[in-house]
């Protein structure tokens, strides 16, 4: 027994130690001459809660860690420990802050002295590369709720002893006197990188291309290249070697930087005007969705962009491994999109007769069916069609 009082207050001493010696870590400077990065304490993941704004978004939000401008803050120096949090997201070559001018809510405006008291934060140090920011008399702090409404998810809030209201600092090796580089990316309005891909632009749906829109090419480019990709048929869990391709399309112009969603199955396009599409994994011209076997797990479809150097000319007298030889000899960057499907072993159609619209199947919120249950119907072994699939329901 004795013993045990020994250790535990021992123990006692040891973690009264080791929290002195962190609330002693000296609290890191605030170098106004590089960009950072704030990532929220309410998440415990790496990678996800940083402060951020998307290109044409006029509020700031929470996302996972992206190469993009608008994850990038410079701290301008008011006075003492009081800055502007300027954007890496120029727009129209003006500088824009955080601003907190209207309800309490996160906006990002111009910069300018009509909003100049709601567009300062005052720093406060909680030790290493943690910081809280407040307003002007620290009298509500910048915190990172929980709540689904992206409108509420950023607010100023009276000081509380909660983890959003904690800021990890992430300097970047960016300076701020020089213009950051726009990274080529490539992104869809109908579903963002990592998320699913609606039904309609998949095999199960309508099957039509989604849109996608690139932008930051560098200097050079002749022309696009786009292709889809499954690396994960025929199963995650048993993958071939060779990505299953959905579609490929090439001598994209240079001068355009989007897709309106629906490409036309024909091989030579006159919007864009030049460009062309080959067969892909089906046999088919142009665009074929995901369809992945009932199952199977989700599948990942990768949309890469290639900016190429050249207009690309379609010898037929090239075999397909010289002409990939040309393909990549004529690279000049790439980007990549990321949309998941995944088609449940149990789907039921929710269009037949004897099932009425209900509760979603997990996993397809688009198919919803719930079993019209009456002494007439016996719902313990019904067949249930998807596409060309069929399987067995029992209840």
């Amino acid at each position: 027994m004795l013993q045990m009082r020994f250790f535990l207050s021992v123990l006692s001493l040891l973690l009264l130690f080791v929290l002195a010696h962190a609330q002693a870590t000296p609290a890191a400077a605030i170098d106004t001459k590089f960009y950072y990065r704030l990532q929220s304490g309410t998440t415990d993941s790496e990678d996800h809660g940083f402060l951020t704004v998307l290109e044409g978004w006029s509020r700031p939000a929470l996302a996972q860690r992206l190469e993009s401008r608008g994850q990038l803050w410079k701290f301008v120096e008011d006075a003492g420990d009081v800055y502007r949090l300027a954007n890496g997201l120029e727009r129209n070559n003006m500088e824009h802050v955080l601003d907190f001018h209207n309800d309490n809510k996160l906006m990002l405006r111009f910069s300018s002295q009509q909003y100049w008291m709601t567009q300062t934060f005052k720093v406060k140090h909680f030790g290493g590369s943690v910081i809280g920011l407040t307003d002007r008399n620290s009298y509500r702090f910048l915190e990172a709720t929980e709540d689904l409404d992206p409108e509420k998810r950023l607010v100023m809030n009276p000081a509380a002893d909660v983890r959003g209201q904690m800021w990890v600092l992430e300097k970047t090796d960016i300076p701020t006197g020089v213009a950051v580089k726009e990274e080529f990316t490539l992104s869809s309005p109908a579903f963002q990188n990592g998320t699913r891909i609606p039904v309609e632009h998949t095999g199960v749906g309508a099957n039509t291309s989604p849109p996608l829109a690139w932008k930051g090419a560098p200097a050079g480019t002749k022309s696009f290249m786009i292709i889809c990709t499954d690396p994960d048929a025929p199963s995650p869990a048993n993958p071939d070697p060779n990505p299953f391709v959905h579609w490929i399309i090439l001598n994209i112009p240079a001068t355009t930087n989007n897709l309106l969603a629906g490409v036309p199955a024909l091989e030579q396009l006159s919007n864009p005007l030049g460009a062309v599409q080959g067969p892909n994994g089906f046999d088919k011209l142009g665009y074929s969705g995901p369809l992945p076997p009932a199952g199977s797990g989700q599948h990942r479809y990768i949309f890469t962009i290639f900016a190429m150097d050249r207009v690309h000319v379609l010898d037929p007298n090239l075999s397909s491994e010289e002409f990939l030889k040309v393909l990549d000899s004529s690279v000049l960057a790439k980007a990549e999109l990321m949309g998941t499907y995944e088609i449940p072993a149990l789907l039921i159609h929710a269009s037949r007769p004897v099932w009425q619209r209900g509760l979603p199947i997990a996993g397809v919120p688009e198919l919803t069916a719930s079993c019209a249950v009456s002494a007439a119907l016996n719902c313990s072994n019904l067949e249930l069609i998807v596409g060309r699939r069929t399987a067995q329901y029992t209840q």
